[in-house]
């Protein structure tokens, strides 16, 4: 057993810091891949849609010569334009390809993290070429059954306002415990090579309501912490924004950085419960199988 599985089952959070000094740097390079992709392919999409849905001559010419009439016209038709076929269909093209290549970062993140685990060294280059498979595509479709599941969740918390504010605050925490025990579907499903029942049957036989519990209150003084520090920056990152022409490149790196960081410490983070459960005795309770390679 080496030193990290050691550290995640004895002294969980040096583990995770660890795991992430390790891992942060090729998760960085992943991440801007990903944020700069979304950024420019969402833009194409995006763009082609207006150009072949919007009369750019008239707009041209509201844009010269302006007056209130022409403004509340451009306000309409703009209206009108987000409900237009070409609208719709992009705006659907770009969420399939965000969550594809979302789907993609996270299996990137949890392959390194893991490879790190196993004591195995790769190049970026490497562990790109690893973590093209076709396993990403039913990761994003794991996604979206989680995000089903914890949006009807807290639907049906909130609608509960109806009879009981009380009532609602604490079908509102029940919701936020219950989404905990699911916390260990996606390292199941990546690091553990569960099929999809598997993943969810393992996450819900390690994390009980106790534990799940316990989660739900390390994750809010962890957000609270992020949030402070994600303000913090965001004051800088908007400050170097007004310098013309390199602020907003400035304000960019920040914001990758800070979300490859981000993402490295949650990584590392669910890679360490992973392991920290994996071996347990209760692990022949769960039936699995292998998914191929």
């Amino acid at each position: 057993m080496n030193n990290y599985i050691n550290l995640f089952k004895t002294d969980f959070f040096s583990g995770v810091i660890a795991l992430s000094k390790k891992t942060w740097l090729n998760i960085t390079y992943a991440y801007s891949i990903y944020y700069l992709g979304v950024l420019v392919i969402g833009g194409i999409f995006i763009a082609i849609a207006f150009l072949g849905a919007f009369d750019t001559e008239i707009f041209s010419e509201m844009l010269n010569n302006p007056s209130p009439e022409d403004s509340l016209m451009i306000f309409q038709q703009i209206s009108d334009l987000i409900l237009t076929p070409e609208i719709i269909t992009s705006f659907i093209l770009v969420f399939i390809i965000m969550l594809i290549m979302a789907s993609w970062n996270y299996y990137f993140a949890f392959i390194t993290s893991d490879i790190e685990v196993k004591g195995q060294k790769f190049r970026f280059v490497d562990l790109l070429k690893i973590s093209m498979k076709i396993e990403v595509f039913k990761l994003a479709g794991i996604s979206i059954v989680l995000y089903l599941i914890v949006c009807l969740l807290f639907i049906i918390a909130i609608s509960t306002a109806a009879f009981s504010g009380i009532l609602a605050f604490f079908m509102f925490l029940f919701a936020c415990v219950v989404s905990m025990r699911f916390i260990l579907v996606l390292p199941a499903f990546i690091i553990g090579n569960y099929d999809f029942n598997s993943s969810f049957a393992f996450s819900f036989h390690h994390i009980n309501w106790a534990r799940a519990l316990k989660l739900f209150g390390i994750s809010i003084l962890a957000m609270l912490v992020l949030i402070g520090i994600s303000l913090l920056i965001g004051i800088v990152s908007v400050i170097f924004s007004l310098i013309p022409f390199i602020g907003p490149l400035i304000q960019i790196a920040i914001n990758v950085l800070l979300g490859a960081i981000m993402m490295s410490i949650t990584v590392s983070s669910l890679t360490g419960l992973y392991y920290r459960y994996a071996n347990s005795s209760q692990e022949t309770t769960i039936e699995t199988s292998s998914k191929q390679e």
